[in-house]
C-alpha cells in the first residue's frame, strides 16, 4: 500500500491506498493524529492517535476532508496517547495529570516533537507521498508537577513509524533520572473497535488459556489477562499479541492488533517465592479501552539513576480477520 500524508496546524492525516481492494473502486485506510497542541486545561500536548476509518480509493486529495468526515466505515474513534508510567503509585506521563481531573497539573515538561516523511520535515497544508513517516517525541516527567523546571523523575523518548502497511510500529524508552519505584510501564493504549448494529466483536490472544481460540466478547465487559491465563504457569509464556475482530453475519470485516515485539523486561521471578512480578499482560476496561502491560513489577521495583527500559511493538487495523 502506498502512503501519503497531510499536516495541518494541530493535526496530521495519513492515507494508505489499496487497504481493502473490494469494489467499487477499492478502499483506502485513513487515520488522524493530534499533535502540536498547546498545553491547556484539556490538552497535555502529547501525540494522540484519533482512530482509523476508510474512504473510497477514487477520492481526490482536494475532497479528502469531506470524504473523511463522511466515511462509511469508522473502525476506531481513537483517543490513544503514549503510555503512562506508574511512578511511586501514581500514573504520570502521556496525557495524565495530578490530580487526574481536568485542569490538574501536567506530568509532562520539556516537550519536543519532530515529524518527518522520508527524512524531511513535513510542510503545512500539502499532501505528500512517501515511504516512511516518523514521529519522534521526547519529554521529561517532573518530580514536583507544580515545579516543572525542577528535578525530573525520568526522560521519555517515543518514536512511531507509519508506512503503507496496516500497522504502526513504535519504540518507547524511559530513562530514570531521580530514583523512583516503578509499578508498570504500559504500551500504546487503544480505544475499542466500533461495532456496528448487528455485528459482533471477537477476541483472540495466542498464549492465553481462554482466548487462544477466538471468542465472542460482544456482550462482555472488563477483561483481564492475568497469571491465570498464562499458557504455561511454570515457565510462563506471557501473551504478546492481542487481536479484536468485528464480524458481520459471521464474516470478518476488520481486525485491530496490538503486539509487543521486543526489548521486553516484562518483570522478574522472585528466586525465593517463585512468584512472577508480571501480574497482568492485557486489560480491557468496561469503557472498551485496551491496555497492554509491557513492564510490570508487583511489588514495585526501585529504579536508580541511569536505569532504562525500552519496549517495541505495533498496532493498527487490518482488513478482514
Amino acid at each position: 500500500m502506498a502512503l501519503s500524508v497531510y499536516r495541518t496546524i494541530g493535526d496530521l492525516y495519513f492515507r494508505q491506498s489499496g487497504w481493502r481492494p473490494q469494489p467499487p473502486g477499492g478502499w483506502d485506510k485513513t487515520g488522524r493524529i493530534k499533535l502540536d497542541r498547546v498545553p491547556s486545561a484539556t490538552e497535555s500536548g502529547v501525540v494522540d492517535f484519533l482512530g482509523e476509518r476508510i474512504i473510497n480509493s477514487n477520492v481526490l486529495p482536494a475532497n479528502f476532508g469531506a470524504a473523511y468526515a463522511a466515511s462509511p466505515v469508522i473502525m476506531k474513534y481513537g483517543g490513544e496517547e503514549s503510555p503512562n508510567v506508574i511512578i511511586n503509585g501514581i500514573p504520570m506521563g502521556g496525557n495524565h495529570r495530578i490530580p487526574a481531573v481536568v485542569g490538574g497539573d501536567l506530568t509532562v515538561t520539556n516537550y519536543s516533537l519532530t515529524c518527518k516523511l522520508n527524512g524531511t520535515t513535513l510542510p503545512i497544508g500539502v499532501w505528500w507521498p512517501g515511504v516512511t513517516l516518523v514521529l519522534h517525541e521526547e519529554y521529561d516527567i517532573p518530580v514536583d508537577v507544580t515545579n516543572p523546571t525542577g528535578a525530573k523523575y525520568a526522560h521519555v523518548i517515543i518514536e512511531w513509524w507509519i508506512t503503507g502497511g496496516s500497522y504502526i510500529t513504535y519504540t518507547y524508552k524511559i530513562e530514570c533520572i531521580t530514583p523512583f519505584d516503578l509499578g508498570w510501564y504500559g504500551s500504546q493504549m487503544s480505544q475499542g473497535l466500533v461495532v456496528p448494529a448487528g455485528s459482533t466483536l471477537h477476541l483472540k490472544i495466542p498464549d492465553s488459556v481462554s482466548y487462544a481460540v477466538q471468542q465472542d466478547i460482544t456482550a462482555t465487559g472488563a477483561i483481564t489477562i492475568d497469571q491465570s491465563e498464562w499458557a504455561d504457569p511454570v515457565t510462563p509464556v506471557i501473551p504478546y499479541t492481542f487481536e479484536t475482530t468485528v464480524k458481520t453475519s459471521g464474516a470478518p470485516q476488520y481486525t485491530f492488533m496490538q503486539q509487543l515485539t521486543g526489548g521486553l523486561p516484562r518483570g522478574e521471578i522472585d528466586p525465593v517465592t517463585g512468584i512472577h512480578s508480571m501480574q497482568v499482560a492485557w486489560y480491557r476496561h468496561t469503557s472498551k479501552k485496551m491496555y497492554v502491560h509491557a513492564v510490570e513489577y508487583v511489588p514495585p521495583k526501585t529504579l536508580c539513576a541511569g536505569d532504562t527500559f525500552t519496549t517495541t511493538g505495533q498496532f493498527g487495523c487490518r482488513n478482514g480477520a
